[in-house]
């Protein structure tokens, strides 16, 4: 699909969160962050400035009720740590279907999920495999932590750009990452 395709459908999730809580957002991030002019599906991190608990279900049910949400390809359990919901989305402008990753997640790993979910895949890899091998730490979409006498210790990460500091390399804009 096309960029125009992404950002209609970023519009309708923007709308239906507006109506569910005023604090929430989205982050598009994947293909269409990096710029790409084609994508095969839409990956958007759903945060709020409060709690996100119930947030998915909330989001999910309101686009069921819209007509927008119309197979649940997949969909992660309540007791799991990353709530995310894969979906087969109408576009309302063509009728056509495309997959949509809606991932719900906390402020306080918004920074390292955009960093994970931005890619590409081998971008994620080789800066993961440099910070292990390297700065001896731990990189995931939820946080990077540092190893200490054995154990992790979980960094405080507040921007994007921040976590490549701390990985100890320059910042590397989204377009540039398509390995």
């Amino acid at each position: 699909m096309n960029r125009e395709d992404v950002k209609e459908i970023i519009e309708i999730v923007k709308k239906q969160l507006r109506d569910i809580d005023h604090n929430s957002f989205v982050t598009p991030v994947g293909g269409y962050r990096r710029g790409k002019e084609k994508n095969g599906d839409v990956d958007l991190l759903v945060s709020s400035s409060k709690s996100v608990t119930g947030l998915l279900d909330q989001l999910t049910k309101c686009l069921i009720t819209k007509g927008y949400l119309k197979h649940k390809l997949w969909s992660s359990s309540q007791e799991s740590q990353t709530r995310r919901l894969t979906d087969n989305f109408e576009k309302p402008s063509t009728g056509l279907y495309r997959q949509v990753d809606i991932i719900i997640v906390p402020p306080e790993e918004l920074p390292t999920a955009i960093l994970g979910w931005t890619g590409s895949r081998q971008f994620e890899r080789s800066i993961r495999d440099y910070a292990k091998k390297e700065k001896g730490l731990s990189v995931n979409n939820q946080s990077i932590q540092k190893f200490v006498r054995g154990s992790k210790q979980r960094l405080t990460v507040t921007s994007e750009r921040e976590a490549f500091e701390i990985i100890g390399i320059p910042y590397i804009e989204p377009e540039l990452r398509n390995c």
